[in-house]
């Protein structure tokens, strides 16, 4: 099965980052302009994407993983801003170590198969140390590795680098600096980033821009720049 083109991952090393902010913020500035859009709440064990939309429908993505539904089934239309979401799993989700490798690895193949009915999927995705999470942002073309000043966020965040270049992802990684209302420490923060990937990633990395706290106008910049690399 060829790899997809138009699978856009949004990772971080930790949690409480906001990943789903923006990548719902995404979504929708893509939406606005004709795109077919699908985005998919893989923050298995911590997704909240349904309460930012305040959706619950009656099959999300563990019943997927268990087998009790299609991912087409799954499949939810957000009226509000005319794209399609797969949620995650709520408050009642079994331990993610009662499923089976093989059920991620059929959820990845069907990810892609779905993948080409839509112009873009965004897949906001758990944090590095959760289980799976590499079989759904390693294939991806494009990667959005957000990450704050905390060192944490940081070391995670070199971590995860490591780990990608291990895999042998050639994906195109761009940083996003989230919560940092420095502009200039913003800055600090990506260049740290990539002195030491340098050493690791051939393709280096990308700088798609930062978004401050209670600034989420600042995603609709990201997402014009965005369009520049994937247009």
């Amino acid at each position: 099965m060829p790899k997809p083109q138009n699978i856009i991952a949004i990772i971080s090393g930790n949690e409480t980052i906001g990943k789903t902010k923006i990548s719902l913020g995404l979504a929708e500035n893509f939406a606005a302009d004709g795109k077919k859009i699908l985005l998919i709440d893989l923050d298995i064990p911590f997704g909240n994407l349904r309460d930012y939309l305040k959706m619950s429908p009656d099959i999300d993505i563990i019943d997927v993983l268990s087998n009790k539904a299609t991912l087409n089934q799954a499949i939810t239309l957000y009226p509000e801003a005319g794209f399609d979401v797969i949620l995650g799993a709520n408050k009642n989700f079994p331990f993610l170590q009662n499923i089976p490798d093989s059920s991620f690895l059929n959820l990845k193949n069907d990810i892609w198969l779905l993948a080409g009915n839509y112009d873009l999927v965004f897949i906001d995705t758990t944090t590095a140390q959760n289980l799976k999470n590499d079989l759904f942002f390693n294939d991806a073309n494009y990667i959005l590795l957000l990450v704050n000043e905390n060192a944490p966020s940081i070391r995670s965040s070199f971590s995860l680098l490591s780990d990608l270049m291990k895999q042998k992802s050639y994906s195109n990684i761009f940083i996003v600096t989230n919560l940092t209302d420095s502009l200039k420490e913003a800055e600090k923060i990506f260049l740290t980033i990539e002195k030491a990937a340098k050493t690791f990633l051939p393709k280096g990395l990308k700088y798609l821009g930062n978004v401050r706290k209670n600034h989420l106008d600042d995603i609709l910049y990201l997402a014009k720049d965005l369009k520049k690399w994937i247009s």
